[in-house]
């Protein structure tokens, strides 16, 4: 049995033949459209032609309107599609680095780092080898000496400090590595 019978029959109780104002109705068509489309034989649904002008079945509409506002059951018959495979590209990934430059890179680092401290320590020395009071009285310059002396004195216990920070921490940087070796192995 049609869904839309029942409704179309409360609509309109007791009729078997709906006009074409009832049918404009229906369709939420104007009643001018409705006439074209019988004139030219387009109407959806068969006509009953009589005495009482253009009318269509109760059954008929209701059939329309079943097949036009049901959704039409379409069986599924796509093949289903594998996923395609796509090509991993060659080479390492950007912004990745091995362990390998990791470590080089470090040592690299470290290495300039401990070259720039060496050549400014050495230019300080210079500087203070440079420096020199004129010479007026003994006592000044005997202590201009012992100045100089111990300012050379600090100056080389600072670089061998500088120095043996900068060893520590290439020490670190190697164990750190022999580390994540041993734990990602």
């Amino acid at each position: 049995m049609s869904r839309h019978l029942p409704l179309l029959q409360s609509m309109f109780p007791g009729q078997i033949l709906l006009s074409v104002d009832q049918i404009a109705k229906c369709l939420k068509w104007s009643k001018g459209h409705v006439y074209n489309l019988s004139y030219t034989k387009k109407l959806p649904f068969p006509l009953i032609e009589g005495n009482g002008g253009v009318q269509v079945s109760i059954i008929a509409m209701a059939d329309y309107l079943d097949t036009t506002l049901e959704p039409k059951v379409i069986e599924d018959r796509s093949v289903p599609v594998p996923d395609l495979i796509v090509a991993k590209r060659r080479g390492r990934p950007r912004g990745s680095v091995t362990r390998r430059q990791m470590a080089f890179q470090s040592a690299l680092s470290l290495a300039i780092i401990g070259q720039e401290l060496e050549s400014s320590f050495e230019a300080l020395l210079e500087e203070v080898d440079e420096f020199s009071l004129p010479d007026g009285a003994e006592t000044c310059s005997e202590k201009f000496d012992r100045s100089k002396s111990e300012i050379e004195r600090s100056v080389v216990k600072a670089k061998s400090a500088l120095f043996a920070s900068v060893l520590n921490l290439q020490l670190r940087s190697t164990e750190d590595l022999q580390y994540r070796k041993v734990v990602k192995i």
